[in-house]
């Protein structure tokens, strides 16, 4: 079963760990944020298959830092890369538009508004995905693994 951090900073938003997650196939528990730095080392010590994070996180600042950070450690060895996904507020998500430095560093994002069952499926897989690729990765016939060609 895959492992994945939801990040927020309101307690009462845990119930979204739960929209996240499939019986028996992904299963996502709720953090509270804390400082960015400890949070970001807590989760890497934890090697999540998955991360999801809300916009605004503790102490004033928002996800793009933290994203950035996981993004920076996970580059010292493949194996330790994860999907990091955003979810949050429809005006969180407007304002993270809004900032197009940061666009990169999530796989998607998902609306708290809409967020539900049907997501499910597509956020675990993410994880899914990541893990084939990790996998895969340092193979020198990577490509056709990943593109599904036959040697013939």
């Amino acid at each position: 079963m895959f492992q994945g951090i939801f990040i927020d900073q309101l307690e009462s938003d845990k119930k979204f760990a739960q929209l996240m997650s499939s019986s028996g196939r992904l299963q996502m528990r709720f953090q509270k944020s804390t400082e960015l730095m400890k949070l970001a080392k807590g989760i890497m010590a934890n090697s999540p298959d998955l991360v999801a994070l809300d916009y605004r996180l503790n102490d004033g600042y928002k996800a793009g830092p933290l994203a950035q950070q996981l993004r920076d450690q996970a580059l010292e060895t493949v194996t330790k890369d994860f999907p990091i996904i955003l979810v949050s507020s429809e005006d969180d998500l407007k304002a993270f538009s809004d900032n197009v430095t940061v666009h990169n560093l999530f796989d998607r994002r998902f609306s708290k508004e809409r967020l539900g069952k049907p997501h499910r499926l597509e956020i675990l897989s993410l994880a899914k995905g990541y893990k084939h690729l990790i996998k895969h990765w340092n193979k020198k016939e990577r490509w056709a693994t990943f593109l599904g060609l036959s040697r013939q």
